[in-house]
């Protein structure tokens, strides 16, 4: 029935099996594509599963620079022809940026957030301790957690001193959080480039992340926000600890973030150009 439609121009696949095992049985009329946001290394991922279907894919879309050279080390390994290479297209995500500045209490103690899902990869657990190392010191830092598969650890959340938000649907509740937090900390070891990163920056937010995935191709220490270099967790949480405290006693360079972090995502982040581009592709546009 799919192959028999007048009107179907491409088919477009994430993050499932089914998807690549689907592709050979689609006409080659239509234009086929995946999108992938980061490899899973170390975690075996669909960037291995997906090697014998590359000739069935007729355009693969990247959101960064550091997964397309992904791809051209994974293609040299398998030898895979080069030409394959000029299928892939890198397209970053885009966010509809309705914030202009948000008005922030310089004065305040400091509110630091985590917004993502209890997962492996995230480390969440991370964030708790930092919550709970600078907590042993008295520093007046407040923490908030939010995200998905967060209930069965509530427990953990707030005995780490960290105020437990469940997860944020709503969008007027997910606006609130990030309205609500001077920094958003990343303590993944694997990542594409997370939205939230973009949509705290919309508000103002400084970002504190891990140095994984394309992250250092926008986020710039004592620039617009902060990136962690170490790879070990416990120096991680000691950096980050650490990182928060300079912020907390340097009011001059926490506002020179907050300004920086704002107007890059309103020059890099907008939906418009996101748009266009995946218009294209999509269509016979």
């Amino acid at each position: 029935m799919l192959n028999e439609s007048s009107q179907l121009i491409s088919v477009f696949g994430c993050n499932t099996e089914f998807y690549y095992q689907f592709l050979p049985h689609v006409n080659t009329n239509i234009k086929r594509i995946d999108l992938t946001h980061a490899f899973s290394a170390p975690d075996y991922g669909l960037e291995q599963f997906s090697i014998p279907f590359v000739g069935n894919l007729d355009y693969r879309v990247v959101i960064n620079t550091k997964t397309k050279k992904d791809f051209e080390q994974q293609y040299l390994e398998h030898t895979i022809s080069k030409e394959r290479l000029d299928h892939i297209i890198c397209i970053p995500n885009g966010i509809d940026i309705e914030t202009n500045s948000i008005y922030r209490n310089e004065t305040s103690d400091l509110t630091v957030g985590f917004f993502g899902r209890w997962s492996k990869e995230k480390r969440p657990q991370l964030f708790l301790e930092v919550a709970k190392h600078l907590g042993d010191q008295n520093r007046t830092v407040n923490f908030k957690m939010a995200g998905t598969a967060l209930e069965p650890h509530k427990a953990h959340i707030e005995n780490s001193n960290v105020e437990y938000l469940g997860e944020l649907s709503e969008k007027s509740a997910i606006s609130d959080f990030y309205k609500s937090i001077d920094i958003l900390v990343i303590t993944s070891y694997r990542e594409g480039f997370p939205l939230v990163i973009m949509e705290a920056m919309s508000y103002g937010v400084i970002v504190m992340a891990t140095n994984v995935g394309s992250i250092s191709e926008h986020i710039k220490t004592n620039e617009n926000g902060m990136l962690i270099t170490e790879t070990d967790p416990d120096q991680i949480v000691r950096t980050i600890a650490e990182k928060i405290v300079v912020l907390s006693n340097d009011s001059e360079l926490k506002k020179e973030l907050h300004s920086n972090a704002l107007d890059y995502a309103k020059s890099n982040f907008g939906i418009r150009q996101f748009n266009k581009v995946y218009r294209t592709l999509l269509t016979n546009e």
